[in-house]
């Protein structure tokens, strides 16, 4: 029975060494599928990056634009208020204008009326000195 217990021992050993080359195939093929996948994540992390890199520098370029625009339509407003200040300014003076000629023809038609109705008459008296 000795010889019989030493081959049990040596197949139970060979059987042992069998599931153990199996498991480290196993954990060969698990670390191999583990780097392909870190791998993986480091190039889509690597392709996030760049995107995000890429709509950062957009976004600024939007940003600056947008900052741009909003003085060129600041500016404009501010031309535009002082063009209708300029304007108002023109139309007062030139209502003034109208309404002191519209005074002198007054006066001149009067003096025209007083002429016509006293031809022989001439100009008032100049009072003299005293």
């Amino acid at each position: 029975g000795g010889a019989g217990g030493g081959q049990g021992g040596s197949q139970r050993g060979a059987a042992g060494g069998r599931v153990g080359a199996h498991r480290g195939d196993d954990l060969v093929a698990l670390a191999g599928r583990l780097e392909a996948t870190v791998v993986e994540v480091a190039v889509a992390l690597e392709d996030a990056s760049s995107r995000l890199e890429g709509s950062a520098t957009s976004l600024n370029t939007i940003a600056a634009d947008t900052g741009r625009r909003a003085n060129e339509a600041k500016t404009g407003a501010s031309q535009a208020a002082k063009a209708v200040r300029d304007v108002q300014q023109d139309v007062m003076q030139l209502t003034a204008t109208i309404a002191s000629v519209a005074r002198s023809a007054e006066e001149q038609s009067l003096l025209t009326d007083t002429a016509q109705e006293h031809p022989a008459r001439g100009p008032p008296p100049v009072p003299a000195p005293a």
